[in-house]
């Protein structure tokens, strides 16, 4: 309802926050109001900034830390907003950044639960497999600082070699969307992934 924002917000921004944060925080610094700022979905997550991690007090008080691999989903569920945020080419970071951000998570002391907060972690498969190698690695050269969880679409069930990969990185809960089991309602709703196989 952007038409709403607009009428009672100072700023207003639409899209991804990447591309307009400078020109927003300058004019929010400068008291410039009643601007507008379009980012659309398209952020190149490879350029990502590393996140500010070292301004939260104390990571210490907190069960779980949240970093982002990737955005948008390749599917077409009517119901869901995803898509029309992020759009249907998922993005992804590469392994060095997530490397990076969990480095800097365990230089603050951090240690327990990361949720990839992805809004389906296995959008693009092939980018999460060479990631998930890597993270592998790493978690295990560093002492298994990290237990992660993250979200992904039902047919994660059906690629072996993820399952094990993620398995492999110490993921220990997925979040998945099952919304029905009727695969009428599924076609209606254009879930179409849902349909083939086995949910169980």
């Amino acid at each position: 309802m952007p038409e709403v924002a607009t009428a009672d917000g100072d700023w207003v921004c639409f899209g991804e926050a990447e591309d307009i944060m400078e020109e927003f925080i300058s004019d929010l610094r400068a008291d410039r109001r009643g601007r507008q700022y379009q980012g659309g979905n398209k952020t190149n997550m490879e350029l990502v900034k590393l996140p500010r991690f070292d301004l939260i007090p104390k990571t210490s008080d907190y069960f779980s830390m949240a970093i982002q691999f990737s955005r948008g989903c390749p599917f077409k569920c009517e119901f869901c907003d995803i898509i029309e945020i992020y759009g249907r080419v998922p993005r992804t970071k590469g392994p060095a950044q997530i490397l990076g951000e969990l480095t800097a998570l365990k230089q603050l002391g951090f240690r327990g639960y990361v949720f990839l907060v992805d809004d389906n972690f296995i959008g693009n498969k092939k980018s999460a497999k060479v990631m998930l190698k890597e993270l592998a690695v790493w978690n295990r050269d560093n002492g298994y600082p990290f237990r992660f969880y993250t979200e992904a679409s039902i047919n994660l069930a059906d690629d072996k070699e993820l399952l094990e990969r993620m398995s492999e990185a110490n993921f220990l809960f997925v979040f998945i969307g099952i919304e029905t089991p009727d695969p009428k309602l599924l076609k209606t709703t254009l879930k179409l992934q849902n349909i083939p196989g086995d949910p169980l």
